[in-house]
């Protein structure tokens, strides 16, 4: 035997005799509920007692023993082992010490035959009366490795006489400690039975034949948990899970339980290590920010992990906000929260605050349960029964004593001493998680040992074993049912509660000013459905749940206010130039720079730049300013304004270009009759056309107000949308329009090169040809950058604005400004009493400018545009200058010829027949310029509008009276 033994033994032993002592003093007062226990754990002690092994049983002489030993987490060491400065602790938030009470209440219960709270316990005396219990509490410390190394002690013991060898175990809190510990139990032949490990990894009965629980898995209480948060209408749910046998199983339940029961729910899970550090705990925080979610859900350890994982959820800002909110599975205590106190305004306290618990319980108190006179009620269900017992436990001396005796000892820690928990007269207060579930694994294990033994067999332990999963009863938790294949219980025979745990307004402070934290069940969970007991009241202190994620930020690409204003500056300014050059044609119609360009062609420019002024307005229209009624009549109005009113201004352009082309482009000069009407027919065409195209599309695939959702944040919630109008089956009419109005543009930059050689009074041609030019290149670039930037609408808006705008500005300026200027500058003549004058410009256009031609209701007489050309007008130079050089030539005949004595007056003759004629009419206005008939060349003509018709004959130029004018 080694020493460390002796030394446990003798230890042992002095109790033992003090113990005893204790009970005879106190037993003239009161018995205790756990007098005989001590008489059974000395049993063996006594001198002459002989103890030998049979099966899984020691036989102290009649006796039959069946001693458990208890795993559970009955305290924690801070610092090293072996550093003097360390200290020990007793977990006081998991229920370890009231579920040791428990178990030995069971004992005694099996012991003397008290069915108090479990009728069939009544029976045991008599069923298998040599058989009797005790227990041994093993301090598990959450740890594996010491769990492990308390196991391999208890089935390496020699000598049961020394120290008792057992039957079975039960097994540790966690799961990662009940897994290792059931494989050495179970190789070993020891049924091990946990109360509340409940990870589903121990359901495989090939790696765990004889490990089993009395409370369900963690899939059975991830449905409970999936079905209240499906109750709430919490689709997205971030889990934080430690990763161990016991975290990894519960979220994958979880995800299983989601996956049948609410399909459309989206989990994401973040792992923390048992042991974390610091930095570890604020990365794992900072993945759970990142997921956005509001919903979390912790499967942790109150005692390892609660403290710095909240504290960083609060300084991260998911707890504590009253957006976010935190449940927690079992590992979570009632004990914990309730017992922890908070200065008012600490982050622990903001983020306790609404928090709750999912678990399996074993009941729930009665309100018939009254804690002042708990001797004078009468509980009806076990679970009431079991609290009220573990009460008195609190109010015997025996009993507290007895307890405290079984607390394991810690020689490394001689003044460790966790006894001092029961000086608190709410100790036993309730029963807590742990301790049903303990009572009834005691019960559980003693029944199927009482009935195996009763039958005459050796008690083995997969015989044990299997009698244990075929025990049925009304415990303390409710009808316990095992589940023969895993040795798990049903979870539809388990009762689930959700725990809301809120602040303490009762009794908000104590002497030191911290504020407490009550614990209430708000929810029962039974037979697949939840029952509300009690509102809950979530983190920021109301009943209704908060969204389960941040509110849903839709960028729906309106038009920036900015590029709004832009356009509708662009529209407004297209429409105020248009009313502005109308009225200024209006105005000055009676002038002759505006009758020389013709009204009626100035106001249709006018006209349909204004409708394309309309359509940029209509650009700045989108759902953010009116209805989608209103947004698709923009859409079919646009259309209707660009195209009506680029037909209209394009035409009235290549029109007047046309007009002069069929005036002066002609061989023989004749009776041309060129009317008003004549010129605009095809104007009237092109509209036309226009017109038609839009009147189908309409009635046939009339333009729609879309908005499409083009992007989805990481919910799966539209992130980004786009609205537009939706021209489908519109591409035949864009074709045709887009050929017809891209045709007349490229009609009239045809005519203006058909007019190359026509210059023009006013260079009406050269501009027109210009604001031409000027509108192709514009649509060349603009309009692919408007199929580049459709996915912007913006700066698609922008785009098609700024097209539309510079054209319309391109027909106006290159049209109207010329002419303002020309006819400011035929005002300033007139004030400055010029005459009559032909001078020549640089481009070889004549301007014609006096005071009797500026108005024709100053003059009563009608000028028209003159019009040259400069082709037949070099033709002509050139022969002028052959004639010159003839003419030179004979002056220097003559001139030889004085020299030789000729006569003077023939040399005058010869002058007169070979001098140049110059004939100019002024009553008919016609000027004709070195007009030579054998060539039927003409310089420049000037045309009136006092008629429709020009006839000019070159053959009779001095008969006046076929001469009729057009105007332009």
């Amino acid at each position: 035997m080694s020493l460390l033994t002796a030394l446990q033994r003798a230890l042992l032993v002095i109790s033992s005799i003090l113990f005893v002592q204790t009970t005879c003093a106190s037993a003239t007062t009161s018995e205790g509920s756990f007098s005989q226990l001590a008489f059974y754990d000395e049993l063996r002690f006594e001198e002459g007692a002989t103890v030998t092994r049979q099966g899984n049983l020691d036989v102290v002489d009649d006796v039959s023993i069946c001693h458990l030993a208890t795993l559970l987490p009955l305290s924690s060491v801070e610092g090293d082992h072996n550093d003097t400065g360390s200290t020990r602790t007793p977990f006081t938030t998991l229920g370890s010490f009231r579920g040791a009470a428990a178990m030995m209440l069971a004992m005694s219960h099996l012991n003397s035959g008290n069915g108090s709270i479990i009728p069939e316990l009544a029976q045991t005396p008599q069923t298998c009366p040599q058989l009797r219990f005790t227990m041994e509490l093993l301090d598990s410390q959450l740890d594996e490795r010491k769990a492990i190394d308390h196991v391999i002690g208890m089935v390496q013991r020699n000598d049961p006489k020394d120290q008792p060898l057992p039957c079975a175990f039960v097994g540790s809190y966690r799961s990662a400690v009940s897994m290792p510990t059931s494989i050495i139990t179970g190789l070993q032949g020891y049924p091990q039975w946990a109360a509340m490990s409940t990870s589903s990894a121990l359901d495989n009965p090939d790696q765990f034949p004889l490990a089993g629980r009395l409370n369900p898995s963690d899939d059975g209480t991830a449905v409970a948990a999936i079905l209240f948060f499906q109750s709430i209408q919490v689709q997205h749910l971030a889990v934080l899970h430690t990763s161990d046998a016991y975290g990894n199983a519960y979220v994958n339940g979880l995800i299983q339980a989601a996956a049948i029961h609410a399909p459309s729910m989206q989990i994401l899970s973040v792992d923390l290590p048992f042991h974390a550090s610091e930095e570890i705990i604020q990365r794992r925080v900072a993945k759970l920010k990142a997921t956005g979610f509001r919903y979390f859900f912790g499967i942790i350890f109150d005692a390892v992990h609660y403290d710095p994982l909240m504290s960083e959820a609060v300084r991260q800002g998911i707890a504590g906000t009253g957006e976010h909110q935190w449940i927690f599975s079992d590992g979570v205590g009632v004990g914990r929260m309730i017992g922890a106190k908070h200065k008012p305004g600490s982050p622990l306290l903001a983020a306790s605050r609404g928090t709750g618990m999912i678990t399996a319980v074993g009941g729930l108190l009665k309100n018939a349960v009254e804690e002042d006179h708990p001797s004078q009620q009468q509980p009806t269900s076990p679970y009431d029964r079991l609290a009220l017992a573990l009460r008195d436990i609190q109010n015997n001396p025996y009993d507290l004593s007895y307890l405290s005796f079984k607390l394991p000892h810690y020689p490394e820690h001689p003044d460790y001493d966790a006894s001092i928990l029961f000086a608190d007269p709410e100790f036993f207060h309730e029963p807590g998680l742990l301790a049903p579930f303990l009572y009834d694994t005691v019960a559980a294990i003693g029944l199927a040992a009482c009935q195996e033994v009763a039958s005459g067999i050796t008690l083995a332990g997969d015989k044990h074993y299997q009698r244990t999963l075929q025990t049925n009863f009304d415990g303390a938790t409710g009808r316990v049912v095992l589940n023969p294949e895993t040795g798990t219980r049903e979870a539809t025979s388990a009762l689930f509660s959700l725990t809301n745990f809120v602040q303490d307004d009762t009794n908000n402070m104590d002497p030191d000013g911290n504020v407490g934290i009550r614990a209430v069940v708000a929810n029962v969970f039974q037979n697949g459905n939840w029952t509300t007991l009690e509102p809950y009241i979530f983190n920021d202190g109301s009943t209704v749940p908060t969204l389960d994620l941040p509110p849903s930020k839709v960028d729906a690409n309106y038009i920036h206010t900015a590029a709004r204003a832009l356009i509708l500056f662009f529209g407004c300014s297209i429409m105020i130039l248009s009313m502005a050059f109308a009225t200024w044609t209006k105005l000055h119609s009676s002038d002759r720079v505006v009758r020389a360009s013709q009204p009626v062609f100035l106001f249709i420019i006018c006209i349909g730049t204004f409708f394309m002024g309309v359509s940029v307005l209509l650009l700045s229209f989108d759902d953010a300013v009116l209805r989608s009624i209103g947004c698709q009549a923009a859409c079919i109005g646009f259309p209707w304004a660009l195209c009506l009113g680029f037909a209209l201004t394009a035409s009235a352009l290549f029109t007047k270009t046309h007009r002069i082309n069929l005036i002066v482009n002609q061989r023989q000069f004749r009776r041309v009759a060129v009317t008003a009407l004549d010129v605009m027919k095809p104007m009237f065409c092109l509209v036309g056309i226009n017109a038609l195209t839009l009147i189908l599309w309409n009635a046939l695939n009339p333009a729609e107000w879309v908005r499409e959702t083009t992007d989805y944040d990481a919910f799966g919630r539209p992130s980004h949308s786009i609205a537009y109008c939706s021209y489908e089956g519109a591409i035949p009419y864009i074709i045709t329009l887009a050929i017809t109005n891209v045709g007349a543009i490229f009609y009239a930059c045809y005519e203006a090169y058909v007019a190359r050689d026509v210059s023009t009074e006013y260079a009406e041609s050269e501009y027109i040809f210009k604001s031409m030019a000027t509108v192709l290149v514009v649509c060349f670039i603009g309009i692919p950058m408007a199929f580049v930037t459709e996915e912007s609408t913006t700066v698609h808006r922008c785009t098609l604005a700024a097209v539309i705008s510079a054209c319309s500005l391109s027909f106006q300026l290159y049209i109207f400004v010329p002419k303002i200027k020309f006819n400011r500058q035929a005002i300033r003549d007139v004030h400055g009493n010029s005459n009559n004058t032909a001078s020549r410009r640089q481009s070889g256009v004549f301007r014609v400018s006096s005071t009797r031609s500026l108005s024709s209701e100053s003059t009563g007489e009608e000028f028209g545009v003159r019009v040259f050309n400069r082709k037949h007008r070099e033709t002509d130079l050139v022969s002028e200058v052959h004639k010159l050089k003839k003419q030179n030539m004979k002056l220097q005949m003559e001139i030889n010829t004085l020299k030789a004595g000729r006569d003077e007056s023939s040399l005058e003759l010869t002058r007169q027949n070979s001098s140049k004629s110059v004939t100019f009419d002024e009553s008919s206005m016609i000027e004709t310029t070195s007009c030579s008939i054998g060539h039927r060349s003409l310089r420049s003509i000037a045309v009136s509008e006092a008629e429709s018709i020009i006839t000019i004959d070159p053959l009779h130029p001095d008969d006046e009276s076929n001469l009729d004018v057009a105007p332009f």
